[in-house]
């Protein structure tokens, strides 16, 4: 037997067994329900069988409208959002053809969102199975592709031997007496509730709803039963006590009365309706069943203000602190979905077909509406006060906004006057080299001075500057900019080269003798003078202040290194 061959035979490449038959669906229990029934069912469970268990959530789920909507309403602000399927390194090549290799295969799969739909069973149940199917591939590159995922039924989840393990069916969907465990390889395992230390046989966040939801529909029972006993007016019929007569005409009349909707009586007698319920006695019936659908509602989506309109008074703030509960579950929903999807689903796929990039990560919409306006006003301040976003910064950013987000190019603006703009450079205590970028600046507000006057106080600053830097990078003890300068000049030493290349084309490539020769500042700018003695002197100091930074942080490193 060949490697191909076993291969194959581990690949899942179709499904031995049919799950979907609604004859063997087990048949509904809730409708007969009670406290010791309940309790029967959890310690069913304890001891690993879920069976009746999950029967009973399914009818939760199915039959309660309340728990129907608040369980909808859970997934729907999940997927109700686009999902995007994003390489983990857009600079890596290898990542970004495995992103959108992944990207045609799902979009190939047409229940997809079916799937997804019965992961997010398990926010609320113990766990939520998929079965992987996949297909040869002749698409260039690709070995295997996923042509299936098939949501496995919760009844046949079983924890009786200790772990998980599923019961075999036969071709009709009939449930065998033997079972089989829940290979990685052909199953997707999503745990995707909050309390990840629990075990399944306990029965996930579903076991908080159950309790709830028995008082709930016991009230409405309890109450539609009041109801039909005191909702309704009684009739008191008054007559002679002596008069015997009248009295079995009246026991006749009341048997008749509901046939005949009336009664013939004596003219004697005299009949009264009573209104046995008051305007308020149902309240308590109403309170109750308030009280316990306010509770599934905390269980299922963490607020009730969705639900139920209430009113919070001029300026509460419960909607907004509600709110952002709502949208705390969203993103964990989102975040634990799309975590599933890569490491038991794109890595599947990357490891069946050799492929070297890392599997693409997975998300759906962005943050709230009041988060988007919230970091808008951040960014505006963080500008103002001199802070600009990394490229990290700006990749989280991203993702948080769910757009794609670039730095925008810098823009001098005309008539900017200094080196390096406000506050005055000559602060060296206050000034510090943030970017090579900010030198690059430098180099073309001075491109534009004109009067020999700038030049001159840009060459003092250049020398102030430089003596910063190297006393910054020999005493390592002074570290008041320690870590703002050693960025700044490693940007600037894996910038120079390109900043003279650019300085010394064409008729200008003499310079780089001229500063090796040079003993001193005033000798390298006495021989660039007579070298070129037609050179505007704008154009002298900016080459002046390139050479001079460029060599500057070359020594910087060589000291910092040496040290």
């Amino acid at each position: 037997m060949n490697l191909r061959s076993i291969i194959q035979r581990l690949v899942p490449l179709k499904s031995v067994r049919k799950w979907l038959d609604v004859r063997q669906e087990p048949a509904p229990i809730a409708n007969g329900m009670s406290v010791d029934a309940l309790h029967h069912i959890l310690d069913a469970a304890a001891h690993g069988d879920l069976t009746d268990y999950f029967s009973l959530a399914r009818d939760i789920v199915a039959g309660h409208s309340h728990c129907s909507s608040e369980f909808g309403k859970r997934k729907l602000a999940v997927l109700g959002d686009e999902m995007r399927v994003e390489a983990c390194d857009d600079e890596n090549p290898a990542d970004v053809s495995v992103a959108n290799a992944i990207r045609e295969n799902l979009d190939e799969l047409d229940e997809l969102l079916d799937a997804q739909l019965h992961l997010l069973d398990a926010t609320l149940y113990p766990v939520a199975l998929l079965e992987k199917i996949y297909r040869p591939s002749t698409k260039p590159g690709w070995h295997y592709e996923l042509a299936e995922l098939r949501p496995v039924p919760h009844r046949l989840l079983d924890w009786t031997d200790g772990y998980l393990r599923i019961w075999d069916v036969d071709a009709r969907g009939n449930r065998l007496s033997t079972k089989h465990d829940a290979d990685p390889m052909r199953y997707v395992i999503g745990r995707l509730h909050v309390h990840a230390g629990l075990p399944d046989t306990w029965g996930g966040p579903m076991r908080a709803v159950v309790f709830w939801w028995l008082f709930s529909v016991m009230d409405r029972h309890w109450w539609a039963r009041f109801l039909d006993r005191f909702g309704s007016p009684f009739m008191v019929a008054k007559y002679d006590d002596t008069d015997d007569a009248a009295r079995a005409v009246l026991g006749q009349a009341f048997q008749t009365a509901s046939k005949v909707f009336g009664l013939a009586v004596p003219k004697h007698v005299e009949i009264e309706l009573e209104q046995a319920a008051t305007a308020g006695a149902g309240d308590a019936f109403e309170k109750f069943h308030a009280v316990a659908n306010a509770e599934l509602s905390k269980v299922i989506v963490g607020q009730t203000m969705s639900s139920t309109a209430q009113n919070v008074g001029l300026g509460g703030g419960q909607a907004t602190i509600q709110e952002a509960v709502r949208q705390d579950i969203r993103q964990f929903d989102g975040r634990r979905l799309g975590h599933v999807m890569r490491t038991q689903i794109f890595d599947s796929l990357c490891r069946l077909n050799g492929w070297q990039g890392r599997s693409p990560t997975v998300a759906w919409g962005g943050e709230s509406a009041a988060e988007l306006s919230a970091i808008g006003a951040v960014l505006p301040a963080l500008k103002d006060a001199g802070v600009e976003l990394t490229d990290d910064g700006i990749e989280t950013l991203s993702g948080r906004l769910g757009l794609g987000l670039r730095r925008a190019a810098a823009v001098v603006q005309p008539g900017s006057e200094g080196l390096l703009g406000p506050p005055p450079i000559d602060d060296q205590e206050d000034q510090e080299i943030t970017s090579f970028n900010e030198l690059t600046l430098a180099l073309e507000r001075l491109n534009r001075a004109g009067d020999q006057q700038l030049v001159a106080e840009t060459r003092k600053k250049i020398q102030a500057r430089l003596a910063a830097l190297s006393a910054d990078a020999v005493v390592p003890a002074l570290t008041r900019r320690s870590n703002a300068v050693r960025d700044a000049c490693d940007a600037i030493a894996a910038g120079q080269a390109e900043t003279l290349a650019l300085a010394m084309i064409d008729s200008l490539s003499p310079v780089a003798g001229i500063l090796r020769d040079s003993e001193s500042l005033e000798d390298f700018e006495a021989k660039l003078r007579q070298r070129f003695p037609e050179l505007p002197s704008r154009k002298a100091a900016s080459i002046v202040e390139a050479c001079l930074v460029s060599n500057a942080a070359n020594a910087t490193l060589n000291l910092r290194t040496a040290s």
